[in-house]
Parts: C-alpha cells; structure tokens; sequence
C-alpha cells in the first residue's frame, strides 16, 4: 500500500500567463494532469469520521472518489460523484470549497488542505474526454414534475445619481451579453460597449467575472470598487489573485456616490440620458460590526475623489424576480422576496416545493443544488404517498 504525500502544500494549479489570458476568454485554470492528480490525491488521509463530507451541501463521499483517483480508476471516481451531485465539472471550477469541504479537512490543519475541488474538476473533464456513452434514461413511473425558474436574476442598484447613464450596466447584463450572446465577437449581432477605463463596484465572484470580461473585451484599466477592506471582501481568494495578476486595481474602502455624464442635446445618441464620464467615490472606514457581525463601513467626510471612467458595472447582488409575489397566488415570501418554505423544501402551497436563488437569495451552485435534492426527496414521498 502505498504511503499518503504528506507534503504540506497541495499541488499547484497549472494557469494561463496572466499577460496572455488578460487578452483571451480561454480558461484560466489548465487543470491538474493525470500524475498530478494521482499525486494530490495521496495527500488525503481518508479520515473515518471523514469531517470533509460534511461540509459538503450535497454530501459527496468524498474520501472513496479520492481513492479512486489513488488508484488511477478516473471514471470509478466519477461514477461516485455523480451519484450525489449532477454537475461535478461546474462545482468543480466554481465552487467556494476553502469554505466547504475544505474547510474541515484534517490536512488544513498544519498546512494546506487537499485540493478537493481541483480533483473533482480533474474526474468530470477526464470522463467528459474519455467517456461518450449517454447516461441511461431512467424508466418513468407516470408521475409529471414542473420545474419553473433558474438562478435570482433581478440585480440591484445603489439609487445614486447617474446610475441611467449609458455605459452603466447590470453585471447580469454584462456577463450576459458578454458571453451567452456572444457580445465578445467582432460581428456579434448584440454588442456591447467596450470601455476603455471601467469601474466595476462590488466585491464578490461576480464582480470579479465582470471585471476580468472587461479587460478582455479591450479595457486599457479596470477598478473594482468596494466598499470594505480586502478582509471583507466576499470573492474567492483565487479569483481575487487571478484579478490581481491581470492588472486589476483595487480601490477598497471606497463607495460610489454619484455617477457623472455628458450630455449633448444635439446628438441623438445621448441627447436622453447621455454618457457615463466619470464617478464620484466616497473614503470609506470600518466601524461597528453589524447585525450578521461584519464591521459596518462609515462615510469619512470631506472624502470625496472622481475616477476617470467611461463604463460603470454593478455587482452587488441580485434578489428573486418580484414576479414571484405579485403573479403566484397564496406563495408567501419574506420581504426580500424569497420564497418562503419548510426543512423539505414545501411553500405555503401544497405540492409547490421550492430552493436555491428563489428562496435564499444569490448564493451557490452546490447549495442550491443540495436543495434540490432535498426537495427531490420530499416530492417522491409525497408522490409516493397519493400513489
């Protein structure tokens, strides 16, 4: 039996030069090669009371695919993923693992933790490469399911002055555009305006994404502007140095207050609302922490500096579509508009189960998912029951 790597640091991630992937939308992370893989996954101790499982939100039996990695069996490990969580390579790639499952690895206590995430994302692009049987499509039992709705898409605004300008986006809309319409492509049919000096406010995994599109798409600078110190900052660490080695600055501490424009009468393009040509920040200090313990940033008066931008992106949330309460009869919701539901997953209205986004707000891809498996399980007893 072999021995288990106890090397304290995991195995580097192989990444694009941040010269070169500042200027392309090829992905960052290469991935880890076979060897490395097999070599990372010596570093787990396969623990028996197995702690990284539970900060798993889906409950993936992590210490058995990792064996399986051990012995080079790729697709063995595949195949024990996929039977809790049905979208390893995304979960993979974007998961918040430092915060999960590696979180309470017993490696991270000396040192650095197994790279879960890594070899998740090395099993589903190895079987997605190797492997092209079709998933066996299981037999119907004559039940019917509706599945309405996908990730909180409505984003929210600050209500300062400006924020009607052209060149302010939603970061919804900006990915949106920038990637799923493929807004990127010289003959795009749907293009966006490509700034030239961008301001991107917020400090989470989106804001980061919206920043790195707008380098790429030809920005000469990109600021993210936040509103806290980098300890607060909501973006993974990763994301946050990726950004950083692209050129990104960041202006933290700091608020916007009010968006500037020029208008031209004259000119039909922006003779409504006009063009983004500046933004006035705010200094920012930390004070008290506030109701979910974080310090509460203060305006420090007198404070006030512009920056020179001609693009503004907003990335500080989004909430569930209003739709959910003005067009769904007896669906209660709390006053953010999430959708109000039991331990099962049930809504106010029976045999209406709902998770993710619209119930919790903005969060994860693997937390949502642990949702639905929940109320996967509460509908099949349900229907199990009227049967």
């Amino acid at each position: 039996m072999q021995k288990p790597n106890m090397a304290p640091s995991r195995n580097a991630m192989p990444t694009q030069d941040a010269n070169l992937r500042a200027r392309n939308f090829s992905e960052v992370a290469l991935g880890y090669d076979e060897k490395t893989a097999m070599d990372e996954a010596m570093r787990c101790l396969n623990c028996k009371n197995m702690p990284c499982v539970s900060g798993c939100p889906v409950k993936i039996h992590i210490p058995e695919f990792i064996s399986k990695i051990k012995e080079g069996d790729f697709e063995g490990a595949y195949q024990v993923i996929t039977k809790s969580s049905s979208l390893p390579a995304v979960c993979g790639r974007v998961c918040p693992q430092e915060t999960q499952c590696e979180s309470q690895c017993v490696r991270g206590i000396k040192g650095e933790s197994v790279g879960i995430g890594r070899l998740e994302r090395f099993v589903a692009d190895w079987h997605n490469t190797y492997c092209k049987e079709e998933p066996a499509r299981p037999k119907s039992n004559g039940h019917k399911v509706a599945i309405v709705g996908s990730g909180a898409g409505l984003p929210n605004f600050m209500g300062i002055l400006g924020e009607s300008l052209n060149g302010v986006y939603s970061a919804n809309e900006f990915l949106t555009r920038s990637n799923l319409m493929k807004a990127y492509m010289e003959d795009s049919a749907t293009p966006i305006m490509k700034g030239a000096k961008v301001a991107v406010v917020g400090g989470g995994n989106v804001a980061m994404d919206a920043a790195r599109t707008a380098l790429r798409l030809g920005a000469d600078k990109v600021y993210i502007v936040y509103r806290r110190s980098i300890e607060e900052l909501p973006a993974r660490r990763e994301e946050v140095e990726h950004a950083e080695e692209e050129g990104v600055e960041f202006k933290l501490l700091c608020s916007p207050v009010e968006i500037l424009g020029y208008k031209n009468e004259n000119d039909p393009r922006d003779a409504k609302n006009g063009f983004v040509t500046g933004m006035n920040v705010i200094k920012m200090q930390l004070g008290e922490p506030d109701e979910r313990g974080k310090r509460r940033p203060v305006e420090i008066a007198g404070s006030e500096f512009t920056i020179d931008v001609d693009t503004v992106i907003m990335s500080i949330g989004t909430s569930p579509n209003p739709l959910i309460k003005s067009t769904t009869d007896g669906l209660e919701v709390n006053k953010k508009g999430g959708i109000i539901v039991n331990e099962d997953g049930l809504t106010s209205r029976d045999a209406v189960y709902a998770g993710g986004d619209a119930v919790t707000g903005a969060a994860t891809v693997i937390s949502a998912m642990g949702a639905g498996k929940t109320a996967a399980k509460a509908i099949d007893e349900y229907l199990s029951f009227r049967a």
